[in-house]
């Protein structure tokens, strides 16, 4: 073949693919008057040795993989098994045996949580006996009590009751007492009037319970003439017969002076 007919490139525009196999070259020929052409196909994206390469590291996540998992449930076996001896631990009742053949630092973690529930069992059953002594100690003062209150006579339950009521009506005569002097005072403001002072107490609101301590004077008649019986402080309201005689008893007489004839 004569040298005009035979020609060979290297193609200068790809690289020489890295196994170093191979090179890009462009070979063209003439035969029988017509040129033949020849090159080096274009090198693929994945070579044999990129997916050798991939292959080896996929299979070696794999196995790693697997080590890694049983590595890791043979450390925290120890650990589960605490976790469970922990959930069934009662009071008053002392802990399961711990795994033996743990980690020195799980069989610590052991030792500590079973001295912690013996601390504590120990700290309940004290509060538990301190609760029953207390609980003794009070209820023979309160049986006694109720028994004798339950031997009381009908009359004084009745005489109970009424003090009761009467400390009840007390209470709701002092706020509706209460209620009015607020009242007054408010209209008295409204109006441009000094405000009620006689009756308050604790920087003027409110009703004093000091007015209903005051002596009082009433007049009263008897076959020697008029009298002014004063009544002692009292702190309950008690029925009419009963202040009556709280007046007879406690009152103290006054003979009437010449004015008042």
């Amino acid at each position: 073949m004569p040298d005009g007919d035979a020609v060979v490139y290297r193609d200068l525009g790809r690289e020489a693919p890295p196994d170093g196999l191979a090179a890009p070259f462009v070979a063209g020929a003439r035969l029988n008057g017509t040129w033949r052409i020849a090159f080096t196909p274009p090198p693929a994206f994945l070579s044999h040795w990129h997916w050798a390469t991939i292959l080896t590291m996929a299979i070696l996540l794999v196995v790693l993989s697997a080590m890694g998992w049983v590595i890791t449930r043979a450390i925290s076996r120890p650990l589960r098994e605490l976790a469970a001896t922990a959930t069934r631990a009662t009071a008053g009742a002392p802990l399961d045996d711990l795994p033996a053949n743990a980690p020195r630092e799980v069989a610590e973690l052991g030792d500590a949580l079973k001295a912690m529930h013996g601390r504590l069992a120990s700290h309940a059953e004290g509060r538990t006996a301190m609760l029953a002594a207390i609980a003794h100690d009070l209820g023979t003062p309160l049986s006694r009590l109720a028994f004798w209150v339950e031997q009381l006579p009908d009359d004084a339950r009745a005489r109970r009751r009424r003090y009761r009521r009467d400390a009840r009506d007390d209470r709701r005569g002092d706020r509706l007492r209460a209620g009015r002097y607020e009242r007054a005072d408010r209209r008295a403001r409204r109006s441009g009037q000094p405000a009620r002072q006689s009756g308050r107490g604790h920087g003027g609101s409110g009703w004093s319970r000091n007015d209903r301590a005051r002596p009082t004077r009433r007049r009263a008649r008897r076959p020697g003439g008029v009298a002014a019986i004063v009544r002692q402080p009292d702190r309950k309201r008690d029925p009419l017969w009963r202040r009556c005689r709280a007046r007879l008893e406690h009152g103290r007489w006054h003979r009437p002076r010449d004015d008042r004839r």
